[in-house]
């Protein structure tokens, strides 16, 4: 189970990510071609953070013992 920080830290990450793909539309263009529509979408980047943030053991879990 997630800690309540832990969830925070996922959540808002995914959330800024999916923000700066929306905001700076230009960097998904400069990705290869076949990562294109994935990666000009917010949606789709800001679920592919999450996941990918979810797997890592350590994020959002400073100061506190495993």
């Amino acid at each position: 189970c997630l800690s309540d920080r832990r969830r925070m830290a996922v959540v808002g990450l995914a959330l800024a990510a999916g923000a700066f793909v929306e905001c700076a539309p230009q960097v998904s263009r400069a990705t290869p071609e076949w990562l294109q529509p994935l990666a000009s979408s917010p949606l789709a980047v800001a679920a592919l953070v999450a996941v990918a943030l979810g797997s890592l053991p350590g994020i959002g879990t400073r100061g506190r013992a495993p």
